[in-house]
């Protein structure tokens, strides 16, 4: 499986052997693993935390294998969410960083050190490296609209459903609203079904139930983000083959992505993806229940698939079109939680104990 979840000796082991068929390995950074190596800069105060140093592993690895670094959606996300100055000041940091010597990131690892030096950093803060991070598109944010339209869908009705709330109705009512919009995004169904799910991770859609709009909504751009990691990784491993070819390995320390990534791809045909789509949800939500939706799910993917109508929806798919959709869920989301705050205002403070 092509996912880094810092247990990483079988990724050891496969990129040697891909170098030699003359495979182009990219590790693709979610924002929680640049936020790690960011903290490893020479101004940061305090010691490395032990994710830092993980991080720090990796980029001795990846440096020694001479494999490439991809941080294009989470360096996107920093853009949208700081603005452009911080997302290309980033892109010029990871930059110096990959010219480092491995030692420095072996020794941060090992914790013989908790921060890169200062004039090591200095000398590959390169007026090339400057240049590239001005190439750095800052709204590659737009690439994720369909991911963000999805997540807020999965918001709204996640919080109509209320907070305990663990059967598959929630999960079905999303699987129709993609099937009659034509918006079959793998990684969003993937994120939806955990979500919804008995098994669900905490803090899936943050301060979704915090009465607070503001918070809500940069709690649904964090579930978004990682949907549009989950498709914008799956991209180059699908063509991750043969010789010659790209191979992408997914890193994150956010186990709810992990858990959705080995349902975002698979090398076999539909037959294979919809079985192996059916066993996770049987794992998920007990047989009865991840059986009746993965029998829901394959009806509307097959007619996905055939229906005479899908490519006139699919051409309507443009990017005013996200954008609409976008603006009209925020503000049903907008609406949603700011009652719910009202609610909440009256409340008991024992009653809302389960605010995530």
């Amino acid at each position: 499986m092509p996912v880094l979840g810092f247990d990483w000796y079988s990724v050891r082991d496969i990129v040697p052997v891909g170098l030699e068929r003359g495979t182009t390995f990219s590790l693709v950074f979610d924002r929680n693993v640049v936020s790690r190596l960011m903290s490893l800069l020479p101004c940061r105060p305090g010691a490395a935390d032990h994710l830092a140093r993980r991080a720090a592993a990796v980029m001795a690895f990846m440096i020694v294998s001479g494999s490439l670094l991809d941080a294009v959606v989470a360096l996107g996300e920093t853009s949208q969410a700081n603005g452009a100055a911080a997302g290309r000041l980033e892109a010029l940091q990871l930059a110096a960083m990959q010219n480092l010597h491995p030692q420095i990131f072996a020794d941060v690892a090992l914790g013989r050190r908790d921060r890169i030096p200062v004039d090591d950093l200095a000398r590959e803060t390169t007026d090339a490296a400057r240049r590239g991070s001005e190439t750095l598109d800052v709204e590659v944010w737009r690439q994720f609209l369909p991911e963000y339209g999805a997540a807020l869908k999965l918001a709204l009705i996640r919080l109509a459903a209320g907070p305990r709330e663990a059967a598959p109705s929630p999960m079905a009512e999303f699987l129709r609203w993609t099937y009659e919009d034509y918006m079959f995004l793998p990684g969003a169904v993937s994120y939806g079904s955990l979500a919804f799910s008995p098994s669900r991770h905490g803090r899936m859609f943050k301060r979704l139930f915090s009465g607070e709009p503001k918070k809500a909504l940069a709690g649904v751009r964090n579930a978004a983000w990682d949907m549009g990691l989950l498709r914008y990784w799956g991209r180059p491993f699908r063509r991750g083959t043969g010789a010659g070819d790209e191979y992408a390995v997914l890193c994150s320390f956010d186990g709810a992505v992990l858990d959705c990534a080995g349902d975002t791809v698979s090398s076999g045909g539909e037959s294979e993806k919809l079985t192996l789509l059916e066993r996770r949800w049987v794992d998920e939500w007990g047989a009865a229940a991840g059986r009746e939706l993965s029998a829901l799910y394959t009806r509307y993917f097959l007619t996905h698939t055939t229906d005479s109508r899908r490519a006139a929806r699919v051409y309507a798919h443009q990017p005013a079109y996200w954008e609409a959709l976008v603006a009209r869920l925020e503000g049903e989301l907008v609406e949603a939680v700011r009652r719910r705050g009202q609610r909440l205002d009256g409340a008991s403070p024992r009653s809302n104990w389960w605010i995530e």
